[in-house]
């Protein structure tokens, strides 16, 4: 098995994972936020408009796959072999009789 295959195989489950529960995530969110809305808008009730609760599912998705994203590129940065220039600045460093 390849060195980093466990890392990438661990990711592939955990994207899964999470793109299975990201329907019931994103109705909690949902729900919390509306919730918080009209707790915040309790004197005028009519104030609360359809766009607003729109764009708030909108930044709720947004935020969640956003997180999951930048959670897996931090992640699978070790995974990914360093270039050629890096390589061979890495070996000159070993030769170096200096260090």
């Amino acid at each position: 098995m390849r060195e980093g295959a466990g890392i990438g195989l661990a990711i592939g489950i955990a994207a899964v994972a999470f793109f299975a529960f990201l329907p019931f995530v994103i109705v909690v969110c949902f729900w919390l936020f509306t919730g918080g809305v009209a707790i915040a808008r309790s004197n005028d009730p009519a104030a609360t408009s359809a766009p607003a609760l729109m764009i708030g599912l909108a930044s709720i998705v947004l935020l969640l796959t956003t997180g999951l994203a930048a959670t897996f590129a931090l992640i699978g940065r070790p995974l990914t072999p360093p270039s050629r220039k890096a390589r061979e600045r890495a070996e000159r460093r070993q030769d170096d009789p200096r260090t």
